[in-house]
């Protein structure tokens, strides 16, 4: 199998499994061996907020303007207000 799909369907179940922190993790170390997928960028982004991490969420959020998760990423701005 692919190393880099299996990273990133890795990823995907535990971000699925609620693991936010820990999918943070995960998504990070893909991110720098690997590209993640605007909607794998999404998720990441919310487990920042959910995590209460507002800045570093917003500033994931904003990186997904002009793409197919820009409305989504929009939504969790106005969210956290920003």
């Amino acid at each position: 199998a692919d190393p880099q799909q299996r990273a990133s369907q890795r990823l995907d179940i535990i971000f699925e499994s609620g693991a936010l922190a820990r999918s943070i993790a995960v998504a990070e170390t893909l991110e720098r061996t690997h590209s993640l997928s605007t909607r794998q960028q999404y998720n990441l982004a919310y487990a920042h907020y959910s995590l209460q991490q507002y800045g570093e969420a917003s500033r994931r959020a904003r990186g997904l303007a002009g793409t197919d998760q820009a409305k989504r990423a929009t939504k969790l701005l106005r969210a956290m207000g920003r």
